[in-house]
């Protein structure tokens, strides 16, 4: 019931939620880069493919671009990206299309009867008059999300049009069965030296800089510390953070355990919280800065290049991620000691 895009945002980080499930159109129809049916985008059309999914599997559904729906849709985007900034994993759902598939009424049969049918399915909801359809609606999403982090859900559309969430009644058991560690940290931590003993566990290995690396490659710019961390800042800005995530996640096994090396903004943590659900666990290694400084040097740097690498704009949310995070792990032991806190602290989480 709450207004403005601030106070819903306050309002959802007062909770700290593991997920968050909204009822709007997350993403555009491919080809489309605006909602205005004045921009020569518009010849891509209104509908995304899990808008299309649904209408074949007889639930009805608005185009996200029809023009009464282009409010709502601009929103739900404006709102996703404000949340996912602060590194709140965010997901799409459709009441409508979950509560057919509950097989609860839909809120224009009888908001009487969806009640009911949400109490039946085991909602504690408050007994009084006036329940609006904006609440049952906002119940039904959340119930959603619960699908979600149980592992029973479908995922339907395209990756990028941003895919819709909708209750599954089969569980997929590599959703929970695999571990998937994310590591993040400053400067010589020892992410790194973590992830590669994790490899060598059996983990896959996985890393933004690879994406970068490839990048650099392609323009003929040689792969360096500085080069990778200029990209890395240029990249953040445009096509932005959650397309480098992207990039990264198609390249990730789909079944087995996996460690991604370097997380470095909110929106990392979001985004693999987002395809992971429980089975991601972001991991923040820690160290005194005399120590990491003593690493670096040894790697044959010197200190003000130390200093210059720490100082980078792309290191900026670096204390942030340390509140993110599932855990943080002291690295300050030998790298066997460290590495096994970490593989006790993703068990923990499990």
């Amino acid at each position: 019931m709450l207004s403005t895009d601030e106070e819903i945002e306050m309002e959802v980080l007062r909770y700290k939620p593991e997920i968050v499930s909204i009822d709007s159109p997350l993403g555009l129809p491919r080809g489309r880069c605006c909602t205005k049916d004045s921009c020569g985008c518009r010849a891509n059309g209104i509908l995304r493919e899990c808008e299309r999914i649904l209408w074949r599997r007889g639930v009805r559904v608005y185009p996200c671009l029809l023009p009464s729906m282009q409010g709502l849709t601009t929103r739900g985007i404006r709102i996703a990206a404000r949340l996912r900034a602060r590194g709140v994993a965010v997901i799409e759902s459709y009441p409508g299309a979950a509560q057919d598939i509950m097989r609860i009424p839909r809120k224009r049969a009888s908001l009487l009867d969806l009640a009911s049918g949400l109490r039946a399915f085991g909602v504690s909801l408050a007994e009084r008059d006036g329940v609006t359809h904006d609440e049952l609606d906002a119940v039904t999403a959340a119930i959603v999300g619960l699908f979600f982090w149980s592992g029973r859900f479908e995922a339907l559309g395209h990756e990028d049009e941003e895919q819709l969430i909708v209750p599954g009644r089969e569980m997929d058991p590599s959703c929970l069965a695999r571990t998937v560690i994310g590591l993040s940290g400053p400067i010589s931590a020892g992410k790194t030296t973590v992830a590669r003993r994790l490899e060598e566990r059996g983990y896959s290995y996985a890393r933004f800089s690879e994406v970068l690396a490839d990048l650099l490659k392609a323009e003929g710019v040689p792969t360096t510390r500085e080069t990778l961390q200029v990209l890395g800042e240029r990249v953040h800005r445009d096509p932005g953070q959650r397309w480098l995530c992207r990039q990264l996640f198609m390249r990730l096994p789909k079944t087995g355990d996996i460690v991604v090396d370097g997380l470095r903004h909110p929106e990392d943590h979001g985004f693999f919280v987002e395809r992971f659900g429980p089975a991601f666990r972001h991991i923040h290694l820690e160290a005194p800065t005399s120590l990491r400084r003593e690493r670096y040097v040894r790697l044959g740097h010197d200190g003000s290049d130390f200093d210059a690498a720490s100082e980078h704009s792309v290191e900026q949310h670096i204390d942030s991620m340390a509140l993110l995070a599932h855990r943080v792990v002291e690295s300050t032991q030998g790298v066997d000691a460290v590495v096994s806190r970490v593989m006790a602290a993703a068990k923990e989480l499990h």
